[in-house]
């Protein structure tokens, strides 16, 4: 059972809230989006119809955590280089955030010229046994703290 979600932009900041995929009995996940930094004069935007996938491994292990992924588009669009900054719990998020950026697609802006153009994007994995709100809810409260 898949339940999708729309995009909301809060305080500057775009929170994504992922498709909550029902793993097993009382397994709910949500990824939440951030672009650290958002430039009004971005070039380049992830394609916001592909919904987030919680990364198998991740919920099959009921890992939890976040990342911060330093990107970099190049002006034909396409990702060219990929780096993880930060990640917690950093050897197991950090393979599984890296692989989902690489599989987005980007968009050019209509109004701006394309241009190579770097961001800052943060993931955060977030699990519940309770509820897919539960778990809505614990990635609202993490997106406030530190990825350390």
């Amino acid at each position: 059972m898949m339940r999708l979600r729309g995009a909301v932009v809060i305080l500057g900041c775009v929170h994504v809230a992922s498709a909550n995929a029902v793993l097993a009995a009382d397994n709910y996940t949500s990824v939440k989006l951030t672009e650290l930094n958002p430039d009004a004069q971005s070039t380049w935007k992830r394609l916001a119809d592909e919904p987030i996938h919680y990364p198998r491994a991740l919920a099959f292990n009921e890992v939890a955590g976040c990342s911060v992924v330093d990107v970099t588009i190049s002006p034909a669009g396409q990702l060219q280089d990929i780096r993880v900054v930060q990640a917690q719990p950093f050897d197991v998020i950090s393979l599984p955030a890296a692989q989902l950026i690489k599989s987005w697609q980007w968009y050019k802006s209509d109004s701006l010229p394309a241009r190579e153009e770097n961001k800052q994007i943060r993931l955060d994995f977030c699990y519940s046994g309770v509820s897919a709100q539960a778990a809505d809810s614990l990635c609202m409260a993490q997106v406030k703290r530190a990825c350390q």
